[in-house]
């Protein structure tokens, strides 16, 4: 995955939908190449292991685009592989992004999160799934697969051109 090009206009859209772009390409590399023995790890008994990040990291894109279709909800929880739960967070991320290019400013403006305004969104839920995909990194490095090491900037890989 890659970074895609930089939007051509500054906006309230194009601001949000490029931070979706950048959760969408950390969380990729953070949980690309993970084994079932990442999944599992936790560093210490009262902390979540990937596993149960991943499922909060689900829960959290679903409440933020549940929010922007206007039927705030909370996904319940669920059992699924790894695998699809990867998958089913990028779709949800992807969405996202779809659904805020439609948004006029002042459409953007009347959204709410738990009764609050939309930028609250930004230092809630989309700042804690940053939190939770530094986590993933953490976890994993911890557990002896580092994740690949991908420029944020170019989105390449390091060393490579």
């Amino acid at each position: 995955m890659q970074l895609p090009s930089p939007p051509k206009d500054l906006n309230e859209n194009t601001i949000l939908i490029r931070l979706i772009d950048g959760i969408s390409f950390r969380f990729f590399w953070a949980t690309e190449k993970l084994t079932p023995h990442d999944t599992q790890f936790r560093p210490s008994e009262d902390t979540m292991s990937i596993n149960e990040l991943l499922a909060h990291i689900y829960r959290l894109t679903v409440w933020v685009h549940s929010s922007l279709k206007g039927n705030e909800t909370e996904p319940s929880e669920r059992v699924t592989s790894f695998e699809e739960m990867r998958k089913d967070i990028l779709s949800e991320l992807e969405q996202i992004k779809e659904r805020l290019s439609t948004f006029s400013p002042k459409q953007l403006s009347q959204i709410q999160i738990r009764q609050l305004p939309f930028w609250n969104m930004i230092n809630g839920p989309l700042a804690d799934i940053l939190t939770h995909i530094g986590q993933i990194n953490t976890y994993r490095r911890l557990n002896g697969n580092p994740a690949p090491k991908i420029s944020p900037f170019t989105g390449k890989t390091y060393g490579s051109n």
